[in-house]
């Protein structure tokens, strides 16, 4: 939000804003790859645990 503010008042050229919005698509991808992970764990404990139920 910050780079295109500065983009807007011609602080910030358009490749900077461009590689900020890269560098946040990529960390939210991140945490969303984490979450899964996560979530894939937690199953795959309860079946070794043999308390899944399908």
């Amino acid at each position: 939000e910050l780079a295109r503010k500065e983009l807007k008042l011609g602080k910030r050229p358009l490749l900077e804003v461009l590689a900020a919005e890269v560098q946040h698509i990529e960390a939210l991808n991140g945490t969303l790859s984490a979450m899964v992970d996560f979530a894939l764990a937690q199953y795959n404990l309860l079946n070794l645990k043999g308390q899944l139920e399908i």
